[in-house]
């Protein structure tokens, strides 16, 4: 009984077994890769408002950086 290697294994490798199979993880990485470029964009949208990543991040951005150049400037005249 203990030979059967499903009995032997921890669950939690059982749900690893998927990254051995590259079908599998063809399937999967899409999905993976949206999932991540979501998580990315919210972080981003909720720590934009901080001068820092203004002034660090979203202003090195090629096609829309000049945005946050301009709100950088217009808020150093309000300050």
């Amino acid at each position: 009984m203990l030979y059967q290697r499903w009995l032997t294994v921890a669950p939690w490798v059982r749900t690893m077994a998927v990254l051995g199979n590259s079908q599998k993880m063809r399937n999967i990485l899409p999905n993976l890769a949206i999932f991540g470029v979501g998580v990315g964009g919210i972080a981003l949208f909720l720590i934009e408002p901080t001068p820092l990543v203004r002034r660090d991040i979203m202003k090195n951005i090629p096609v829309a950086g000049s945005y946050w150049e301009k709100k950088l400037e217009e808020s150093a005249r309000v300050d």
